[in-house]
């Protein structure tokens, strides 16, 4: 795959939405260029990145997450050296970390830069698994006032069923005739 292709057909091949691509690149370090008529277009390494980003997002990781993975696999770091060029912001892909703008490496020193990430990224992780239980108490919560309700409805219906039934008065008496049947 030597040509590039562009966001609608990275997104079939990955089989997201084009607009998710789109929303990708505003976000990460994705090696995507635009051609002439304004339309991004990615070669072979986007695509590899993008396969990468879609595998981490399918794992429900973070945009921070996914960045420090990427960084990771630039050029210059200790892990598999994966060619990642620079994004189409002209950030180098294998920038130092930073927070709030400034170099991480500068505030706690390069020996801890490591220990920093690893931490930044367990916190990440841990955000995340704390976004993911909050929904899951919100829909278990919701659940439980709808079965609430559910549950008061049948008891009362059950309380009307078992309410003792009035019985029903006895049909009043004819009246009584006398013997002769052709009245008086």
């Amino acid at each position: 795959m030597s040509e590039r292709i562009t966001a609608a057909e990275a997104a079939d091949a990955l089989g997201v939405h084009h607009n998710t691509i789109k929303h990708w690149i505003a976000h990460l370090p994705i090696p995507a260029e635009k051609d002439s008529a304004g339309r991004w277009r990615f070669g072979p390494e986007a695509v590899e990145v993008l396969k990468a980003i879609k595998e981490l997002r399918d794992q429900d990781r973070s945009f921070d997450t996914i960045r420090v993975r990427i960084d990771k696999q630039a050029p210059g770091s200790s892990q598999e050296p994966a060619e990642v060029p620079t994004n189409n912001h002209q950030e180098p892909a294998n920038q130092p970390p930073t927070v709030d703008g400034r170099d991480l490496a500068a505030i706690v020193g390069a020996s801890l830069v490591p220990q920093v990430v690893e931490a930044l990224q367990a916190n990440n992780e841990l955000a995340e698994k704390y976004a993911r239980a909050t929904y899951e108490i919100g829909k278990l919560t919701s659940d439980n006032e709808h079965l609430r309700q559910a549950l008061a409805s049948a008891q009362e219906r059950i309380a009307l069923l078992e309410a003792p039934k009035p019985e029903p008065e006895p049909p009043a008496p004819a009246p009584r005739r006398g013997w002769w049947p052709f009245g008086r």
